[in-house]
C-alpha cells in the first residue's frame, strides 16, 4: 500500500482555510459515511472471505488465520495525499507463503488528478523483500497482475463493475468472483516448501 505519484489534494493558505471551515460543518456526517462506507465493504470482504479461505488455504498449504479489518490509510497518524486507499480484510498464511492475503478494494488517484478508480483486490503482502521475490516471480505472468516492489505487495485486480449502480450483493458477487479466480490459480503449487 504503497506510495503513488498522483497529484496531491491542492495545499497553501485558502484550501486549508476551506478545508478547516468545510470540515467543521460537516466532519461527523462525513466521519459518519466513511466509517459506514468500510464497515459495509469490510463486512462483505469478510463474509466471502470466511467461506472461501479454507479452500484457498488448501490451495497454499497453510491454514488462514482469523479476518482482520484493514483500512490503509487510517487515523490522523497515517501517511495520507488523498490518492490512494485501501479497505479490506486480511488474514496471515503461515509457511511456505508466510505472508498476509487481503481481500477488498482499492482506490487510487488517476495521473489526470481527478478521476479515481477503484478496484477488487487480492493482495499478498510478504513479510521481507525476499519472499516478495520469490512470490513476484511465481505470479508475474498470470492474468490481472499487479505489484509494488516498495511494498513488498502483489496480487491481483480488476474494475469494480458497474460502479454506478453498486449494492452489497454485487460487492459480494465481485469479491467472490476474485477469489474463485485466486483459488483456480495453478501457480500456488509453485509455492517453495
Amino acid at each position: 500500500m504503497g506510495e503513488h505519484g498522483h497529484a496531491a489534494p491542492p495545499e497553501g493558505v485558502e484550501p486549508v482555510d476551506q478545508l478547516l471551515r468545510e470540515g467543521s460543518t460537516n466532519y461527523l456526517d462525513a466521519l459518519y459515511a466513511l466509517h459506514r462506507f468500510r464497515r459495509e465493504v469490510i463486512d462483505a470482504a469478510t463474509e466471502v472471505w470466511q467461506a472461501e479461505a479454507p479452500e484457498l488455504a488448501l490451495q497454499i498449504g497453510a491454514e488462514a488465520g482469523p479476518a482482520e479489518r484493514y483500512c490503509n490509510p487510517d487515523g490522523v497518524n497515517s501517511e495520507c495525499d488523498g490518492n490512494w486507499a485501501w479497505v479490506t480484510c486480511k488474514s496471515w498464511f503461515a509457511a511456505p507463503l508466510n505472508a498476509f492475503c487481503h481481500l477488498g478494494l482499492c482506490f487510487e488517484r488517476e495521473q489526470d488528478g481527478k478521476h479515481v478508480a477503484c478496484t477488487v483486490r487480492f493482495l499478498v503482502e510478504a513479510v521481507n523483500l525476499a519472499r516478495f521475490e520469490v512470490l513476484n516471480n511465481i505470479f508475474q505472468n498470470t492474468n490481472h497482475f499487479w505489484m509494488d516492489r516498495d511494498s513488498r505487495e502483489c496480487g491481483f485486480y480488476w474494475p469494480v463493475e458497474n460502479i454506478d449502480h453498486l449494492t452489497r450483493a454485487n460487492l459480494v458477487e465481485q469479491f467472490n468472483g476474485m477469489m474463485d479466480f485466486v483459488i483456480g490459480l495453478p501457480e500456488w503449487h509453485n509455492l517453495p516448501h
